[in-house]
Order: structure tokens, then C-alpha cells, then sequence
């Protein structure tokens, strides 16, 4: 295996799956542990919205910047 398909494997997917499992992890145990599943559901809807705000902001930007760079070199 190359480095870039260790790179990608190791830190992108596996960090990924992580993260993921820390996130859903800690909004079942809102909302289960502490009886607040209100509280749980808006977390998570809260951290997808700013999450895909976030996405869109960055690739807004990154057009905008790449742009700048083929319009001027």
C-alpha cells in the first residue's frame, strides 16, 4: 500500500469513523443518561446545520479563491 492510501485509510476514513461514533455516542448519552432527549435531537440537529454551513462556506470560499488564481497567475 502507498503512502497516499495509507494517509487516506488511516486518518481520513479511520478518524472519520471515530469521530462520527464520539458524536452519536454523546447524543445518546444526553438523551438517555440525563433524560433530556429534546436536548439530544437539538444538538444534533444543531451540529448538522452548523456542520453543513461550514461545508458550504469552505467550498464558496475555495471557488472563490481558486478563481482569483486562474484569473490571475
Amino acid at each position: 500500500m502507498n503512502q497516499y492510501a495509507n494517509a487516506f485509510i488511516a486518518t481520513g476514513v479511520m478518524g472519520g469513523l471515530s469521530t462520527f461514533s464520539s458524536f452519536i455516542y454523546g447524543s445518546l448519552e444526553i438523551m438517555q443518561h440525563h433524560n433530556k432527549l429534546w436536548v439530544g435531537i437539538c444538538y444534533i440537529a444543531i451540529s448538522l446545520v452548523i456542520g453543513f454551513i461550514a461545508v458550504m462556506l469552505g467550498l464558496w470560499l475555495g471557488n472563490k479563491l481558486t478563481l482569483k488564481k486562474i484569473i490571475r497567475p
